[in-house]
């Protein structure tokens, strides 16, 4: 298999990999799929060290944020659909700039309700699936509906945020598996967590969903 490595060693100059980029390991998005969580998944396939190198092979800085305007790249690099990719990965702002955006089909006030820097996840979920949730970027969700958990924010190894500038959904950038007490979740925010994955299945672009 080409690895991240040998493959931008025929890549003369990182600025232009715009167009044109394709790894082996190529799958859709799932629908209920978080778009950074799918970048973050498909580097680990094709042996992109990180979600970070990732950002430096698309021009961008460690600490940029992907959004729908990255799509078309990642659609290109990984084979998911544009269309899916942008309604996962939603317009581009930060903290409390104004105006309306998008996220998951849906408008939003402030871009603050949406968590892009500090995942949040459900240890379960990852060694089951390999999936971060697109419903988990929503800062008001606190439990995953299906395990009845909280949802994970910081790792026990090296007691720090998560963050998405690791190498796999499973491990923190410590190295160490995201894994620790299942704390159970109230009934509230396991029906606030299903209300809003029904909400999001109901505006995906694929209808069958």
């Amino acid at each position: 298999m080409i690895t991240a490595l040998s493959y931008w060693a025929h890549v003369p100059d990182r600025k232009d990999t715009q167009v044109g980029l394709s790894f082996p390991i190529r799958e859709q998005i799932s629908p209920e799929e978080s778009g950074q969580g799918y970048a973050l998944r498909m580097s680990q396939l094709n042996a992109i060290p990180s979600l970070t190198e990732l950002k430096k092979l698309m021009g961008k800085s460690s600490t940029s944020l992907l959004s729908e305007t990255d799509a078309q790249f990642l659609s290109m690099t990984f084979g998911a659909s544009a269309d899916y990719l942008k309604f996962a990965l939603g317009s581009a702002a930060y903290g409390d700039s104004p105006g309306l955006h998008v996220y998951a089909g849906h408008q939003l006030s402030k871009p603050s309700f949406i968590n892009r820097t500090f995942p949040r996840i459900c240890p379960v979920c990852i060694r089951d699936e390999g999936r971060s949730k697109l419903s988990w970027d929503f800062s008001a969700v606190t439990a995953c509906p299906e395990h009845r958990v909280v949802l994970l924010d910081v790792c026990g190894g090296c007691g720090k945020r998560i963050s998405w500038a690791r190498s796999g959904g499973e491990v923190c950038s410590c190295s160490a598996v995201l894994d620790g007490p299942k704390i159970q979740a109230v009934d509230v925010e396991v029906q606030f967590a299903k209300w809003l994955e029904l909400n999001i299945q109901s505006a995906h672009p694929e209808k069958s969903v």
